[in-house]
């Protein structure tokens, strides 16, 4: 392989972000994966049903977005672009659908964490 041709190095910051989107997504996936936890509509509800925001201490049900917002301090984060190139639509959308169930959200994001730890594995193999 000439110089040319030979493969860009790793970047420290490229493989932490990585790992950072590993953690929000495993993350949100735990949190919408508890009974009664995931929600269409609004991106977080209290106890009561009511809208909340998705960092709010009474914050009990999500949406895939506010489950995102939520393990990532009130912010969409790395997740969310994955989220919406895999499903090929807003996230919210593709959560708040009818035919979407708690499975396809779950489902998703397992796609989305194996996407990542293969793009993870392979650069790490370019690396060394």
């Amino acid at each position: 392989m000439s110089v040319e041709e030979a493969p860009a190095p790793i970047r420290a910051d490229d493989a932490a972000e990585r790992v950072a989107l590993l953690i929000q997504l495993r993350a949100a996936r735990k949190l919408l994966e508890q009974p009664g936890v995931w929600t269409k509509g609004p991106d977080a509800r209290n106890g009561a049903g009511e809208y909340c925001k998705p960092c709010d201490l009474d914050a009990a049900a999500f949406s895939l977005d506010g489950a995102l917002r939520h393990v990532n301090g009130g912010a969409l984060g790395p997740a969310y672009k994955l989220l919406k190139d895999i499903v090929g639509k807003n996230v919210f959308d593709f959560n708040d659908d009818p035919r979407t169930k708690l499975t396809d959200i779950l489902n998703l994001l397992d796609s989305a964490v194996q996407r990542t730890e293969r793009a993870h594995a392979a650069a790490l193999a370019l690396a060394s």
